[in-house]
């Protein structure tokens, strides 16, 4: 849980998107971002090897590159509306370095504009309680509503 709410805070202080693939690390995120959070799924191929996405990437930079800068921007606004964009222009660069690999599943997820109070949230689950038990906990505002990219099964 405590790796998940320090990706979330530092996500959110440098207006960055959290991605991870440890399966703790996603389930203590989706506790986190809780039942609101609006997601949607999608396949990217990905590279067999490092040498091969490295050289998949040299060959196509000026292009990546643009696509970076698109993608960056649709991710600065976080609205329910926007998600599908983000997902599409991610899958649209993954086809760009085409990778012949099988494509994976994975989960762009959009959470509320605030969190549960990080201290009261670990202080309940490592007692062992429903994170959403009632009394609710006390929420937490930040900045940017928290972007995470996780694998979609875990």
């Amino acid at each position: 849980m405590r790796t998940s709410l320090v990706l979330l805070y530092w996500a959110d202080r440098l207006d960055g998107v959290v991605c991870t693939t440890l399966g703790d690390v996603v389930v203590a995120l989706d506790v986190a971002l809780g039942a609101r959070a609006t997601s949607c799924w999608l396949d990217m191929p990905e590279p067999p090897r490092v040498d091969e996405a490295q050289a998949a990437r040299d060959s196509c930079l000026g292009d990546i590159t643009q696509q970076w800068l698109a993608i960056r921007r649709l991710s600065r606004r976080r609205t329910r509306r926007r998600l599908d964009d983000v997902a599409y222009a991610l899958t649209s660069l993954a086809e760009l370095l085409s990778h012949a690999t099988a494509p994976h599943a994975w989960r762009l997820s959009l959470g509320e504009s605030s969190v549960p109070d990080p201290a009261l949230l670990i202080r309940r689950v490592l007692n062992g309680q429903d994170p959403e038990r009632q009394p609710c906990l006390p929420r937490r505002k930040i900045k940017r509503r928290p972007l995470c990219l996780v694998p979609a099964s875990t």
